[in-house]
């Protein structure tokens, strides 16, 4: 199973602010980033209801995040597929009604 770097926790974190759902009644993702000493912090809700939070260390190196996955209640594969875009938005959104975090 592959790990989860740095670039694809930041591809995640994109993704979510950027990508609307496309069914219908589906709500978009608000994802807030911000700066702290040495990582940026990244918290995510859906619908007002909190989904997580990780934080992207800031290195000269890719370094392992394979930490996002839980923080996201998805597995790592599910993770890794959001960053390198299998999954969608739709997806993703699907994945966490099934586990009932939304």
């Amino acid at each position: 199973m592959p790990d989860i770097m740095t670039d694809d926790a930041e591809a995640i974190a994109k993704k979510l602010m950027r990508d609307a759902p496309k069914q219908p009644g589906r709500q978009p993702f608000r994802v807030d980033v911000s700066e702290g000493r040495g990582h940026q912090h990244v918290k995510v809700w859906y619908a007002d209801r909190w989904i997580g939070q990780y934080g992207i260390q800031r290195s000269s190196k890719s370094k392992r995040h394979n930490y996002v996955a839980e923080q996201l209640h998805v597995s790592r594969k599910e993770a890794y597929d959001l960053a390198k875009c299998p999954l969608d938005v739709d997806g993703y959104i699907r994945i966490l009604e099934e586990k009932r975090e939304i």
